[in-house]
């Protein structure tokens, strides 16, 4: 019997399938060809993906609370909490490593990922960089809205 997959609801509303891979993309994409699913006794009681999908330029991940997010991988490649992207604070309180200036990562995808000890994801970009683990927790934190930016409203009627 064929595994049942679910498919994804952009912001926007649209129903989107999972795309159907081959195994060799699929290891590659760092999953089976319907995502990672976290279906392990030790996470019953906590945050953890059902399943993660790579769709267009973004990372779809349906959590077990039944809640959608859906990250631009170059959000993800800005925001990897590694020592490298966010440097490291020493015993006296000085910032050491990470970038000195802005960073352009918008061509920057996603080639994989994998769970990390039933707490984390670790992704691995295009540009080599592979060090961060975004913990669950930091990924709901991270999540774009996804009703978007708020208009302001008029401080005064028209």
């Amino acid at each position: 019997m064929a595994a049942k997959t679910r498919g994804f609801h952009t912001p926007t509303g649209k129903h989107i399938r999972p795309p159907q891979r081959s195994s060799a993309q699929s290891k590659q994409l760092g999953g089976d060809n319907t995502g990672i699913r976290g279906n392990d006794a030790r996470m019953a009681n906590s945050l953890f993906p059902q399943t993660i999908q790579a769709i267009g330029n973004e990372i779809a991940i349906i959590w077990n609370d039944g809640k959608e997010d859906y990250f631009p991988m170059s959000l993800l490649r800005e925001k990897s909490p590694s020592a490298e992207n966010t440097g490291e604070t020493d015993l006296l309180g000085n910032r050491i490593g990470g970038p000195t200036g802005p960073q352009d990562h918008s061509n920057v995808t996603v080639t994989g990922w994998q769970i990390v000890g039933g707490y984390a994801v670790a992704f691995s970009f295009s540009d080599g960089h592979r060090t961060g683990l975004f913990g669950f927790d930091y990924l709901r934190a991270i999540a774009p809205d996804p009703d978007g930016p708020q208009p302001c409203k008029p401080c005064h009627d028209e």
